[in-house]
């Protein structure tokens, strides 16, 4: 079944049969309520994709906040990279989250990678990660501590809606680097105040997490920029 849904005719079939319903949700949606609130402008364009500007008043933007962050110093980080989110494979990619700590541990050998949260994939890779220096899974925790420590902050996903734990980190001058995989993410960060990099490069990554972490005023210029982002 596989094989024949990869093929060209069956894959623009499907496409089209996605499309298809996609417009009727959401034009469902927009004749059954006074408002449509989306996360961020471009979450509208791909409004418009499905349906054009059909009912378009109905459509605002109101993005996700976060609560007033206390202050955090440069000088009180330590060399800590951290992951905070569910674990699974679909939509956040945990399953690169490991093979990452790979292309960096051996270049960053004074650092640590600290992996917060739980989910369906975390008891696979707290197996995987038991024979592998400098990583701990903690499990679900309140997160706030671990920001306050790490300088670095990855996010693998291949798509979110408006996520919370981009901005949290940053919040705390953790700079984030993150995938380029979904249209909101260039309206929350740039290439300024994250390191981002083409779906799904991790070495592109690697590289990018090792340039900032081994030079100390590139990486205090990166926490403000964060910060001032957030």
């Amino acid at each position: 079944l596989r094989k024949v849904l990869l093929l060209p005719l069956a894959k623009k079939f499907m496409l089209k049969r996605h499309y298809r319903r996609q417009g009727e949700i959401l034009r469902l949606i927009l004749d059954t309520h006074d408002r449509y609130i989306m996360l961020t402008p471009s979450n509208i364009k791909e409004l418009e994709f499905f349906i054009g500007k059909y009912r378009s008043e109905r459509v605002m933007v109101l993005p996700n906040s976060i609560p007033q962050i206390d202050p955090v110093k440069f000088d009180d980080k330590k060399k800590v990279l951290v992951h905070v989110g569910r674990l699974n494979t679909v939509q956040k990619k945990s399953e690169l989250l490991i093979p990452l700590w790979k292309k960096i541990a051996d270049r960053l050998p004074d650092w640590n990678f600290v992996i917060v949260g739980e989910g369906p994939h975390y008891d696979t890779m707290k197996a995987e990660a038991e024979n592998i220096d400098r990583i701990q899974l903690v499990g679900y925790q309140n997160p706030s501590e671990y920001y306050k420590q790490a300088q670095l902050f990855i996010m693998p996903s291949a798509y979110e809606g408006f996520p919370n734990t981009l901005i949290e980190a940053q919040s705390y001058g953790c700079f984030p680097f993150v995938f380029d995989s979904y249209a909101a993410l260039r309206d929350i960060v740039s290439d300024e105040n994250a390191g981002i990099s083409e779906p799904f490069d991790l070495q592109n990554m690697a590289n990018q997490i090792v340039e900032v972490a081994l030079d100390e005023a590139q990486a205090k210029s990166r926490f403000e920029a964060a910060q001032a982002n957030a």
